[in-house]
């Protein structure tokens, strides 16, 4: 069964998404970012889409523009922003975002947004359904559990090396 984006949704909590009027200032929509950890937020009006606004279009529109800190979001948002509906399935949606480079997706539903997806998000799961897959063949070819402890895999390869050569477990 294929897995929607009406389940990532409800699996990772993302009906609950950050979004700002196109009159917000870019200071104001990039705090916004920093304090929420996100790289994008949706622009909204009225309760429709207008735009996303990503780290991406500040930098571009800083380098190109000139843009200021007191301009308002809308002068710089994307606005020719593709969506997905909830039932689409992970599959297509990360084909939509491969195939139009983005990493975040609106989800749109009776014409407003409902939640936000990155490619983190749909990654993430496909990847831990593919995990369950094959630990599910296993069993079925061996006739017994893999036996692997998790939290230990995690850990060994959660390790990275930082700039200076130290190392740091994430």
């Amino acid at each position: 069964m294929k897995r929607r984006v009406r389940d990532l949704i409800g699996q990772k909590g993302l009906g609950a998404f950050w979004s700002v009027a196109p009159s917000v200032s870019v200071a104001e929509a990039l705090t916004i970012l920093e304090a929420s950890n996100c790289s994008a937020i949706l622009v909204v009006e009225n309760g429709r889409l207008r735009g996303i606004f990503s780290e991406k279009d500040f930098a571009r529109a800083s380098l190109s523009k000139g843009i200021r800190l007191t301009d308002c979001v809308g002068t710089i948002m994307s606005t020719k922003v593709y969506y997905v509906e909830p039932t689409f399935s992970l599959e297509e949606c990360l084909q939509v975002m491969s195939k139009v480079h983005v990493r975040h997706l609106p989800v749109i539903e009776h014409g407003r947004p409902i939640a936000l997806v990155s490619m983190r998000h749909v990654m993430e799961v496909l990847v831990d359904d593919k995990e369950a897959k094959i630990r599910e063949l296993v069993t079925y070819i061996t006739g017994s559990q893999l036996d692997v402890d998790r939290s230990q895999v995690d850990q060994r390869e959660l390790k990275v090396y930082s700039l200076d050569q130290k190392q740091e477990a994430i």
